[in-house]
């Protein structure tokens, strides 16, 4: 029993190991945690926070204030 505990567990070591050797691959691209982004077409800068589990995109505003531009609101 004790074997096999102790070769059950250089397997895993092993298998870590090995995956740990593999580099990124180039076409990654490491982004933080908060990033500029710019809106279009207005160029209005903007921090995003990133969220890679996300399935869709939103929008978060404070202090949103109505407007109106030639007469559209």
């Amino acid at each position: 029993m004790t074997r096999a505990l102790i070769a059950l567990a250089a397997l895993l070591a092993m298998g870590s190991a090995v995956a740990n050797d593999k580099p990124d691959p180039p076409h990654r691209t490491l982004l933080g945690y908060v990033e500029s982004i710019t809106l279009q077409p207005v160029g209005l800068r903007l921090a995003a926070r990133l969220d890679t589990g996300a399935k869709t995109s939103s929008l978060h505003s404070v202090q949103t204030e109505v407007f109106e531009r030639e007469g559209d609101k």
